[in-house]
């Protein structure tokens, strides 16, 4: 077999294209999606999210994130049977996972909605989190997989294709359950996600059954435990740092509005306030990561494959120019969100009153875009579990700030943006930090 060729720069303007397209079709949507539904069905939405990622975690086993590692590792080594195998045995096991999980969450979302959330218009969006769940983790094993064969304009045309079809279906399902009542809508939103899940699920599972039946073979590739067991090595810190970090996104979020209930808001008011930090404001901050985030997603497998043929200078070619972007992107973001926060809210939602909300978020922009790359980084050395401590460091701060501001009237859902930034913040400088120390230590080895 020959060697594999990963175009790193052509990938991420591959990704970079698509993304611009799905951040446009993203921005339309949301401004659409909050003045149709209104900031309290956003923040019912909002509230079903934590949980969602929780599942994926315990459904996907960090298989995902191995997956782009070894499949470049093994395609790097010339064992095309490797890396079908490792596909193999994760497709296998994460679909048999995520239907369980998904028959299980059917059964428990009523008691959820009211044990965890104290709000039973949450019973059927729970239910219907595992329509999500399935073509959801389903789609992040075979999307690892292509990223890890090189293919990420196949990733790029996937997320187009998502963002096309999730934004009509969104709408025209809010248009049908809106008259039902909020619980209703903040359904209609996750089936609407259902329906670009599975376009996606589409485009990259014809593309990689392309790739699987193109490569020749040895000898048939069976469903080994031994695929199985290096999966597990990388993949388990993957998810143990998804659960711990997910399972602190969860507190927090099902935290926010009975701090803001302290501070003196109804139920109404609480959910609104939370639905225009997590709906609203938050996803300003990561709107930038389009010119960012495709370098990141290109640089795990690239990094992956030439340290596994000992390519070190090129390991560090990369690095300069994937921060050098981040670099500048992280300026120019936070001067926009400092001096300019009215005018964002106006333009994307017409909401200028968020800008008290979006101002702080200046702050976590430069550590948000470069700590980004240094996980990315990170997890292409095969260093799991040193991302997992650093994020779960930043969301424990993020918990004792909620906890401490939120309930306060001075300071309500202001406080919840401060612990983001914090969060944020705290967790980019330790990685950086923690990629630096790796790469002084590979450095002095050589």
């Amino acid at each position: 077999m020959a060697r594999t060729r990963r175009p790193v720069v052509a990938g991420a303007l591959s990704l970079m294209a698509s993304g611009s397209v799905s951040r446009v079709i993203g921005a339309v949507y949301r401004i659409a999606l909050v003045r149709t539904a209104g900031e309290e069905v956003l923040g019912l939405f909002q509230m079903t999210m934590p949980l969602y990622r929780l599942l994926i975690d315990v459904a996907a086993i960090g298989f995902h994130v191995a997956l782009v590692q070894l499949v470049a590792d093994s395609l790097g080594r010339r064992r095309v049977d490797d890396a079908k195998g490792y596909i193999r045995f994760a497709l296998v096991t994460v679909t048999a996972l995520s239907c369980l999980l998904a028959t299980l969450l059917w059964f428990t979302g009523p008691t959820l909605a009211h044990t965890l959330y104290g709000d039973p218009r949450l019973e059927t969006p729970l239910r219907c989190l595992g329509l999500l769940l399935l073509p959801a983790a389903i789609c992040a094993i075979v999307r690892g997989s292509i990223q890890g064969w090189g293919h990420v304009s196949t990733v790029a045309i996937a997320g187009t294709t998502e963002a096309a079809l999730r934004v009509p279906a969104v709408l025209v399902m809010l248009s049908l359950f809106l008259p039902w009542g909020q619980g209703p809508a903040a359904t209609a939103i996750l089936l609407g996600m259902v329906v670009g899940e599975f376009g996606s699920l589409v485009v990259l599972g014809t593309r990689l059954r392309s790739l699987l039946h193109s490569t020749s073979s040895q000898k048939g590739v069976l469903l080994s435990l031994r695929y199985g067991s290096t999966l597990l090595a990388i993949g388990l810190p993957v998810m143990i740092s998804g659960l711990l970090n997910n399972a602190m996104g969860l507190i927090n979020t099902a935290m926010i509005p009975k701090q803001l209930l302290i501070s003196g808001l109804s139920q109404s008011e609480a959910t609104a306030a939370f639905g225009t930090l997590s709906g609203m404001v938050t996803p300003i901050l990561f709107m930038p990561l389009v010119l960012v985030g495709p370098i990141s997603q290109v640089m795990i497998p690239a990094v992956a494959e030439r340290m596994a043929q000992n390519q070190w200078e090129k390991v560090k070619q990369l690095l300069i120019k994937g921060f050098s972007v981040a670099v500048v992107v992280s300026a120019v973001t936070s001067v926009v969100f400092w001096f300019f926060p009215e005018q964002l809210g106006q333009i994307l939602y017409g909401a200028p009153h968020i800008a008290d909300l979006v101002r702080p978020l200046a702050f976590a922009a430069p550590f948000v875009f470069c700590g980004l790359l240094a996980a990315s980084t990170l997890y292409g050395l095969g260093r799991m579990g040193t991302v997992m401590v650093n994020t779960f460091v930043g969301n424990t701060a993020r918990f004792l700030i909620i906890l401490k501001l939120v309930s306060d009237s001075h300071w309500g859902i202001l406080g919840a943006a401060w612990a983001l930034v914090a969060d944020t913040g705290l967790t980019g400088a330790l990685n950086l930090i923690s990629l630096a120390l790796v790469l002084r230590r590979m450095r002095a080895g050589q």
